[in-house]
């Protein structure tokens, strides 16, 4: 039960890190490879992505946990589709991203896998 928690936890985690930087992200100036330096200060001073990043940081001590516990082969594609159909849902409801039949029969593949996965 508590592995499942963590595990949890880290799939959450891993997520919505990811949305964070990319509220963060929506408020920056274009980022061209040429000005990324330049816009250094405004990317480390930027709340969400600071909270995506701590996410991101949180879910490293977590992620030793669940690799004490599973299987590299299982925990890693596990954490990353789940993480990944999480941030697809939540990507629809926040950034109002429009899904496509092949966007929903991949979730639906995805689902599958996590479930056969996880067995």
């Amino acid at each position: 039960m508590q592995t499942t928690i963590i595990l949890i936890i880290t799939i959450l985690a891993n997520a919505l890190a990811n949305v964070f930087i990319k509220l963060g992200t929506k408020t920056l100036p274009a980022l061209e490879p040429a000005n990324l330096i330049q816009n250094l200060g405004k990317i480390v001073t930027n709340g969400w992505i600071m909270l995506g990043a701590l996410l991101f940081v949180t879910n490293f001590p977590l992620y030793n946990l669940i690799l004490q516990r599973m299987k590299l082969s299982i925990a890693f594609p596990l954490i990353t589709s789940s993480a990944f159909a999480v941030a697809v849902v939540v990507s629809v409801f926040v950034f109002h991203e429009g899904l496509k039949v092949p966007h929903y029969a991949g979730l639906g593949l995805l689902v599958i896998a996590v479930w056969l996965l996880a067995r």
